[in-house]
């Protein structure tokens, strides 16, 4: 998570007590990247802890730009008979070459399809979108997944990032959000016939996945998914803006008694 590079906390603003000292270092212990010591060797001794004007500070860990960060509720603990709460935070840009994005989202995907009917993924979202494969094998999750999935709006939710957000079961919109589709776009060499071809696909593919359910949802108006597919605008929505959209397609699919998404 992007937002994490170089970050550090402070967590006490007062003198530490030795009790305190060793909870302390238990944390960072864990935080930490550490190679395992060779057989036989007692682990080495956490390094001590930096104060700075009277505070701990912790290092938080570097995590890959692009790569979604993962917290399940420990509350369960071991038992896999309890129902878990998984919280997928995806900040920063959905980067394509990324091997490290690629298998964090992998690891997504495996949760979903091994989850129960009593478990919850909540995706908070925050970004101006990426890669539409990563995109597109968390959705083929969660639309197959017995989990209840939550998308949850908190910042930009653009491009590639919109795919995700749209398949949840439930849709959440935070105050600080806002919203912006518009027609992929890629970097292709060969024979043009063939890049055509390739980019014809993604066009059916992008109206196919996103902005056929957004239109036919009301979520996207009649004029701005033209203005995306013939004019090749990029087409923005704020936060209010997708909250009333969203509270008319539910409104109107328990008219017709339809299962419907649940929105917020």
């Amino acid at each position: 998570m992007s937002s994490l590079r170089g970050l550090t906390s402070i967590v006490k603003r007062r003198r530490v007590s030795a009790t305190e000292q060793a909870a302390l270092e238990t944390v960072v212990t864990a935080f930490s990247p550490s190679a395992s010591p060779p057989s036989g060797t007692p682990p080495a001794a956490p390094a001590p802890l930096a104060v700075r004007h009277g505070a701990v500070v912790i290092p938080l860990p570097r995590l890959h730009r692009g790569a979604p960060f993962i917290v399940c509720d420990a509350a369960s603990g071991s038992d896999s008979t309890k129902p878990r709460m998984y919280d997928i935070y995806i900040y920063g840009i959905i980067e394509c070459p990324s091997m490290a994005a690629a298998a964090a989202f992998a690891d997504v995907v495996q949760l979903l399809d091994t989850a129960k009917a009593t478990d919850t993924f909540r995706f908070h979202i925050c970004t101006g979108g990426g890669g539409v494969h990563e995109a597109s094998q968390v959705i083929s999750a969660m639309k197959s997944t017995l989990a209840n999935v939550i998308t949850i709006a908190e910042g930009p939710v653009c491009s590639a990032a919109m795919l995700i957000w749209l398949y949840g079961k439930e849709r959440r919109v935070e105050d600080a959000a806002y919203f912006m589709q518009h027609m992929s776009s890629h970097g292709d060499v060969g024979n043009s016939s063939g890049i055509l071809a390739v980019s014809s696909a993604l066009v059916r593919y992008i109206c196919d996945k996103s902005l056929d359910p957004m239109l036919a949802q009301g979520l996207l108006t009649q004029q701005e998914y033209s203005d995306i597919v013939d004019v090749r605008k990029d087409v923005w929505i704020t936060a209010d803006e997708m909250r009333d959209r969203l509270s008319a397609y539910e409104s109107r699919m328990l008219k017709e008694g339809s299962p419907n998404v649940v929105s917020q």
